[in-house]
């Protein structure tokens, strides 16, 4: 079962792109996977970095357990893909350097291209380290 926090941002990020045109998708540490999912279902070509081998051992395991097509999980960022979404959730604060990552990511997206997270303080992340498969960060 899904903890509250995450049935939450599952519901605001459902409602954010409810409208927005569908098209590339690059997920930043994407943890268990779950929000990779849903962006595979609501019609996106979903890509997803993570540099913790748990997380992708987790996604990978969720991903062929319900059956999805058409997720890749990435070794490394490729320059050369522009994406229309980039997005990270709770994942900034574990980032030495946020505003360089954050121009590095701007760098992916397509002219119209948008950038889409959330933040929260580490110290109160509390139980969500099984659902993001104890990922620890940068």
């Amino acid at each position: 079962m899904k903890p509250p926090r995450y049935l939450l941002r599952e519901y605001i990020v459902k409602r954010i792109f409810a409208f927005k045109p569908r098209g590339r998708l690059l997920e930043v540490g994407y943890g268990g996977g779950d929000m990779l999912l849903n962006f595979a279902e609501w019609g996106y070509q979903v890509s997803g970095y993570d540099f913790s081998e748990s997380a992708k051992t987790c996604a990978s395991n969720l991903i062929g357990r319900y059956g999805v097509s058409g997720i890749e999980l990435l070794e490394d960022i490729k320059s050369h893909v522009s994406y229309d979404f980039v997005v990270f959730f709770e994942v900034i604060g574990y980032w030495s350097d946020p505003v360089k990552q954050l121009r590095e990511y701007a760098k992916l997206l397509t002219p119209r291209g948008k950038i889409v997270f959330s933040f929260t303080n580490i110290k109160s992340a509390g139980g969500a380290g099984k659902r993001t498969c104890h990922m620890r960060g940068m």
